[in-house]
């Protein structure tokens, strides 16, 4: 059974456990009351972080202009000038209430969902390259692993595997564009029934998100769902709810 840590919680709040974790977690929190009560502890905790957040920036700004009115030659302010800065005070808080409680947008969706794609071992191209490459690449390095990803032949599950990982080094350096276009060009060569063609329609997903595309993301979170044991299923199928 799953550990009901606050760091399993908190994984299965944000869809970061396995797809199988994730399941078990659903499970439980259905059958089991005192798991169930642990995850909307945690939820509302996260809530009011976020509410908590905002409420220190109003206080931040509040306390600067206190200081900077004390540095001046005592002088009574005229009322109109008290009555704006707390109103000022006032808006900002209500800004990051707003913030906090508006739904995210899909460049925040795909900031949070995103993470490298876990490296399997295949490689392909100039001896000493693209295994310097993939070094860089494990080393979160991906600026650097770029030159040498380039590099790699195309046609072949081994090179395509080192350009899904370009794709990835792109997206990971905020560059969507780049990483759409190397996922659509592989998306052509590998199907949504393989694994490696599963993780190039999530990333794929994720790069449109990124760049404000949502109906063309959707298509691909669609591929996804009518797999039925889809790699990222799990977190494509949060992601879908998400956007709706």
């Amino acid at each position: 059974m799953m550990e009901m840590d606050e760091a399993h919680i908190e994984a299965y709040l944000r869809g970061r456990l396995s797809a199988a974790a994730q399941q078990e977690a659903d499970a439980r929190y259905a059958r089991d009351p005192a798991f169930k009560a642990a995850v909307e502890t945690m939820r509302l905790e996260m809530q009011l972080a976020r509410l908590s957040h905002a409420t220190h920036v109003a206080e931040q700004v509040s306390a600067a202009r206190q200081r900077h009115e004390a540095a001046e030659p005592a002088q009574r302010r005229p009322r109109w000038y008290i009555w704006s800065a707390a109103a000022a005070a006032v808006l900002l808080l209500a800004f990051g209430l707003y913030a906090w409680l508006r739904p995210p947008t899909p460049q925040q969706l795909a900031e949070a969902y995103l993470e490298p794609p876990k490296y399997y071992g295949q490689s392909a191209g100039p001896v000493g390259m693209i295994s310097k490459g993939m070094r860089l690449y494990l080393d979160s390095a991906y600026h650097e692993a770029i030159p040498y990803l380039k590099q790699a032949p195309t046609g072949t599950l081994a090179g395509d595997n080192d350009h899904f990982y370009l794709a990835a080094c792109y997206l990971l350096e905020h560059d969507a564009g780049l990483a759409r276009v190397q996922l659509e060009d592989l998306a052509t060569r590998h199907p949504v029934t393989t694994e490696l063609g599963q993780d190039i329609r999530w990333y794929l997903a994720l790069a449109l998100l990124s760049e404000g595309r949502k109906q063309e993301a959707v298509a691909y979170l669609d591929e996804l769902l009518g797999q039925p044991s889809a790699v990222h299923g799990v977190s494509a199928k949060k992601l879908r709810a998400e956007l709706e």
